[in-house]
């Protein structure tokens, strides 16, 4: 395993998956529509040290729901 990070499943007593973490493999729900979007950990990482965001306490949305948020706030 040649990544840093990877995630361990335990399948049972005898059987555990290891799969590597790198920006080719992660996911999110999007936290409006359930819809599953790729995610680029690079760009995350940047994006919530940029903008002082905790990443434990925020939802991500894909891009049709951020832009009916953006959309439902510009006429609010």
């Amino acid at each position: 395993m040649d990544s840093l990070f990877y995630v361990k499943t335990k399948i049972s007593d005898e059987c555990e998956i290891n799969t590597s973490v790198s920006c080719d493999n992660v996911y999110f729900r999007c936290g409006e529509c359930g819809a599953e979007e790729k995610i680029d950990l690079g760009d995350w990482g940047d994006f919530i040290t940029d903008n002082g965001i905790d990443a434990f306490g925020c939802q991500i949305f894909c891009d049709e729901c951020s832009k009916k948020r953006q959309n439902k706030k510009a006429v609010d």
